[in-house]
């Protein structure tokens, strides 16, 4: 019999290139849309089914499930497969008469002609007690995930014994097997242990005596399952039975027995993964993504009704109804009666025939927009449709408070009714079921703000919810129910989970269709794991020939450890105290066996149904985190690591830095809660790795601790006939016996200067000043091009730490400006793959001619350098400290070196947009990068600090945050912020959450948000809440600033750390007197979010903020 090959009845050509999809790379917003849309579509795992379905729930439209009937053709009838050596390593059906990958030098092992779909057959015959092992066919593991399908026909002979394939140990004489019993003319699934039976499964009243039979034989982590049917029915819509299994690692086999009658197995064809999908799982920046779970889900077209007309046409539409669920027939109809239009609610329409309470849902930004008054309404519309980005906002009203008379301020103004207290339920779906249900009571989420007068609490409810349809109603009034969907309501349900349940525990219909079609064999599921290159190869049974392939993990440990991963497990992971974030990937369709199938992941925090609370559980412990980090920690001041220094280098840098520690008492205790000793040491005292380590620990103290104001300079550096002249006058307060004058090079290499080229000399009018003067300091031509003085000192409450930066004359080029790093991840995991681009100021950039990384062990890691030179990328290797060194060439061909850190946690982080200020040698300054930022720039003008951050085009974030430490050097700084958009840096039309974060800030420092004013002047004070933001103080001495931008994304902050008495004043008085210009920004940021409304009304003001919750 010839073997068919399933053709479509339209053309020659297959449709499913026509059906190809193609996915452009979107922008981040996009692509988490997109994500969503689509990452349910791979959970469906293998477990007994549980109960039934909830009658009260509304049913998901028809599923088009195939209905096998006993007319239908013969179910594994295969289709042609891939004569590759890969593929038939997988497959096996005699076609040319040989059998090359099985042990057939034995005279019971034979191919013959008479197979039932193919014209040959492997022919077993008793009297071989090992059997024939498949040879060149896969090693199977029975507690790992794989499928083997066939068919065979076993020949009793006239005899009562059996006959048997399956895996065997020969070592420990153990066997998993399927076995024709024909004494109890019965087939079972058995554990064989030195030939004796421990556990079996009947699956099948018969033995099938001399009949052809296909057979399904499956095992997912340890337990095993079958099915066999006769050849040319229909496939049983069920497992027939299942059991745990030995641990067994071979190769497939078949025994007729080694004596007695005359007994044969024949074996038509095998197939354990005919057909094959296999390419790559990339990130955004096209990085590979290693330990991903790999799902496929398939249509076997031997499974497939016979009637059917084309195989093609009807792969696309069962995959892709098993995508898409119906939404719940709650939701639509409410959409349906209640929308106005733009997602928007008609409350008016809803409340007309109800009384008493009632739900309203907004999202944050619809509380208040723009100046106001009392007789002003600032809640906006109510929505069904929420952004995914944004806090859902539910409020209860009560229509008896109605009063339409009175004004009742810009909150009660802006719907029927009165705000109020109260309790909701509020209920999550999936495909017509609630999935889970959590009453919730009011709190006071909003104050009003009133000059003269007390503040008013405003009642409300604050959630962080996943994309998802959801339903709110008051407490025990369930006709009140309110729908509505975060994220796109359509995107929401496409979904491929068959093991998704209800608030009972019970399988949703649509999971159990899909379950069904699984187990009729319409279906096939499979998983594998990516390498350590991101590459994978997905092994399908040969009869599939069109499937949907997705990806995903935690972080790389999570899921490895499970035997056929589902979606369902990626979600139990958070669950079980998983605090990373997930990659997950938009699945695509291909042909089968198709290569080069190239996967893209996005980082996301949110899976879709987590739960009503776990989504903002993990964001409040997120955000705790990211506002107790320090720059301090993984700053250095030097290019060089420590431990790589000579020890002569490392004794004066150690010694520098003692000095500061041992006259500072801040200084002292910083760096004794990190040191391993219990009092400062000599140097004389310290090995090597003592000395290094002790040497970064000060570095770390002294970094964390608020430095003098530098004094202003006057081209204080000369050089002249190859020596160097600088003067430096030293600011009060430093002890001179601490000042230690560096030289940093701009290739990496620094050195004490030596006490014959520096001395302190006494200035001004009477004397009364210091100044350090550098003197004769020879400079020669094949010195480095640049280079940094750093003039660092200490006194009991100061430290001073400052450079000068210069050129060497012989230098005839332009320093290459780096103007940002950007990273794929600012929170990397401990074993995540990390990429940066190098992207180019105004010039003399010519390329990346080194990177070297290092891990917080001090050992230098594998990097990737790409051929554009612009680009590379690592591994982490632990959580901690890997400091990144990269040489930059100019277009003159001399190098320069750019130093930084990147800390990786215990599991990878996502994080708002971030940029991170960096300096570099000679005067550079350079941002740091990632999580939805594409470039920045950093520039420092006298006393302002310059910050553009620049988003993709139509990505404009909800947050921003800024970490410009590095950048400041005086006590007085302003900075100015723009959030920028596209290649061509276009001004964005929104405003935007921005948290400043800075190592230290006094608790007296003057805050501005804007400039200085007696009047009309937005100031803030640390440790306090107003309505132009929040100024955090956190525990290890962090200080947070939380603010907003201006309608076009630009801010003004300025910051001055130690006021002058007149400055002092005038923000104490700021800060005192009411002001009758306020402004409303909503947030969207875990821990709290501010913003007010203002109203010109006399002195009588009104604000709305956001209470915080730091």
């Amino acid at each position: 019999m010839t073997r068919r090959k399933h053709t479509s009845s339209n053309s020659d050509r297959s449709i499913s290139d026509h059906l190809r999809r193609a996915v452009p790379t979107p922008t981040r917003t996009q692509a988490i849309a997109i994500t969503f849309a689509f990452l349910m579509l791979a959970s469906i795992a293998f477990v007994p089914m549980l109960g039934g379905f909830d009658d009260g729930t509304a049913q998901a439209d028809e599923f088009h499930s195939q209905q096998l009937t006993a007319d239908s053709q013969p179910q594994l009838a295969t289709t042609t497969t891939d004569d590759s050596d890969d593929d038939s390593a997988y497959f096996d059906n005699f076609g040319d008469g040989t059998a090359p990958n099985w042990d057939t030098d034995q005279d019971e092992v034979s191919v013959e002609e008479g197979g039932f779909y193919n014209d040959y057959m492997l022919a077993v015959d008793s009297g071989l007690s090992e059997g024939v092992l498949w040879e060149g066919g896969p090693t199977l593991d029975s507690s790992s995930n794989f499928e083997i399908t066939g068919t065979y026909l076993s020949d009793s002979g006239g005899g009562s014994e059996t006959t048997r394939l399956g895996l065997r140990d020969d070592d420990e004489d153990l066997q998993v097997n399927l076995v024709q019993d024909h004494g109890d003319d019965a087939t079972y699934l058995r554990n064989i242990d030195d030939n004796d039976a421990v556990d079996e499964v009947k699956i099948a009243d018969e033995s099938f005596d001399n009949t052809w039979v296909d057979f399904r034989y499956e095992s997912t982590g340890g337990e095993v399952r079958a099915k066999v049917w006769e050849s040319g029915t229909s496939e049983p819509t069920e497992w027939e039975g299942e059991m745990d299994a030995f641990e067994i690692e071979s190769e497939f086999y078949l025994s007729a027995g080694s004596s007695g009658d005359d007994r044969t197995l024949n074996l038509d064809q095998v197939d354990a993964g005919g057909h094959s999908v296999s390419g790559q799982f990339v990130d955004q920046n096209g990085e590979p993504i290693p330990n991903a779970t790999i799902e496929g889900v398939g249509v076997n077209y031997d499974a497939l009704n016979e009637t059917v007309d084309d195989f093609e046409a009807e792969a696309e539409e069962l995959l892709e109804e098993a995508e898409n669920v119906e939404l719940p027939e709650e939701w639509q109809e409410f959409e349906d009666e209640f929308e106005t239009g733009d997602g928007l609610f008609d409350a008016d329409e809803f409340t007309a025939d109800i009384d008493g309470t009632y739900p309203l849902v907004n999202q944050h930004d619809d509380w208040g927009e723009g100046n106001t008054n009392i007789f002003s309404s600032e809640v906006g519309d109510p929505r069904l449709q929420l952004d995914a980005d944004q806090d859902v906002i539910i409020s209860l009203w009560a229509l008896e408070d109605n009063n339409i008379l009175l004004p009742q301020g810009p909150v009660s103004n802006s719907h029927t009714g009165g705000i109020t207290e109260g309790e909701v339920v509020l209920e999550e779906y999936s495909a017509g079921s609630v999935m889970e249900k959590e009453t919730i009571e009011t709190e006071s989420e909003f104050v009003v703000e009133r000059a003269l007068r007390s503040d008013q609490e405003v009642p409300a409810i604050r959630k962080d919810l996943s994309p998802g349809v959801y339903a709110v109603y008051p407490e025990g009034q369930p006709e009140k129910r309110y729908t509505f969907t975060v994220g796109d309501a359509e995107d929401q349900w496409n979904a491929l989970e068959s093991d998704l349940r209800d608030e009972a525990g019970e399988l949703t219909d649509h999971a159990q269709q899909i379950r069904d079609n699984l187990d009729s064999g319409v279906f096939e599921r499979r998983t594998t794991t990516t390498d350590e290159n991101g590459e994978f190869d997905l092994r399908m049974q040969s009869g599939v020939e069109r499937a949907t392939v997705q990806a995903y993990r935690a972080d790389g440990q999570q899921l490895t450890d499970i035997t056929g991963p589902s979606f369902d497990d990626l979600r139990d992971v958070r669950d079980q105290g998983y605090n990373g974030t997930f990659v997950v990937g938009t699945p695509q369709r291909t042909d089968v066996p198709e290569e080069d199938v190239q996967l893209q992941g996005f980082r996301t925090d949110e899976l879709p149904h987590m739960g009503i609370d776990a989504l903002e559980e993990w964001r409040q412990w997120a955000e705790e985190q990211r506002m107790d980090e320090r720059l301090d920690e993984i700053r250095s001041e030097y290019d060089k690591r420590f431990d790589e220094m000579e020890r002569g280098t490392l004794e004066a840098t150690y010694e520098g830095h003692k000095g500061i520690i041992e006259i500072n008492p801040r200084a002292e205790e910083r760096y004794l809660e990190r040191s391993d000793f219990d009092e400062i040491q000599d140097a004389d005292d310290l090995d090597n790795d003592e000395l290094a380590e002790e040497t970064g620990h000060m570095q770390t103290a002294i970094t964390g601790i608020e430095t003098i104001g530098a004094p202003d300079l006057d081209d204080p550096l000369e050089i002249d006939g190859g020596e160097l002249l600088a003067e430096y006058p030293i600011p009060g307060g430093i002890d001179e016996d601490t000042l230690s004058p560096e030289i940093h090079w701009s290739d990496g290499t620094s050195e004490e200067i030596a006490d014959e080229y520096w001395s302190i000399e006494s200035s001004g009018t009477f004397g009364t000043s210091n100044t350090l003067v550098i003197d004769g300091f020879p400079l020669e031509d094949d010195d480095p091009a640049a280079f940094d003085i750093r003039i660092m000192g200490g006194g009991e409450d100061s430290i001073l730490d400052d450079r000068i930066s210069g050129t060497n004359p012989a230098f005839q080029g332009v320093v290459p400006d780096v103007r940002s790093v950007d990273l794929n991840t600012m929170s990397p995991g401990d074993s995540d793959r990390v990429s940066m681009t190098f992207r180019p100021g105004d010039g003399g950039f010519e390329g990346v001619e080194a990177v070297e990384v290092f891990d917080p062990d001090g050992e230098q890691l594998d990097v990737d350098l790409r051929d554009d030179e612009e680009r590379a990328s690592f591994e982490t290797n632990g959580e901690g400290e890997h400091y990144v060194r990269a040489q930059i060439e100019s277009d003159t061909g001399e190098a320069f070196t750019k130093t930084f850190s990147i800390r990786a946690l215990e599991s990878e982080r996502s994080d708002y947009p971030t940029v991170r200020a960096e300096t570099g040698t000679g005067d550079e300054l350079f941002a740091i990068v990632g999580d939805g930022l594409r470039d920045a720039e950093i520039s420092v003008d006298d006393d302002r600090v310059g910050i553009s951050a620049i988003v993709p085009s139509g990505d404009t974030p909800s947050r921003l945050d800024v970490k410009a430490d590095p950048a400041m050097d005086r006590h007085t700084n302003t900075i100015d912020i723009r959030v920028l958009e596209g290649s061509d840096e276009r001004t964005i039309d929104t405003s935007v959450e921005t948290v400043l974060h800075f190592d230290s800030l006094d608790e007296d420092a003057a805050i501005w948000r804007g400039g200085t004013a007696w009047f009309r002047g937005e100031p803030m004070e640390v440790g306090e809440t107003s309505r132009y933001g929040e100024v955090i103080e956190r525990d290890n001495g962090k200080v947070v600033i939380r603010t907003f931008t201006e309608g076009d994304g630009s801010l003004e902050m300025y910051v001055n750390s130690d006021p002058s008495w007149d400055e002092g004043l005038k923000h104490s008085v700021a800060t005192s007197v009411p002001s009758i210009n306020f402004y409303f920004l909503p947030f969207t940021a875990v821990g709290g979010a501010i913003g007010s409304l203002g109203v010109t009304l006399g002195m009588f003001g009104i604000v709305v903020r956001r209470r915080w919750f730091a």
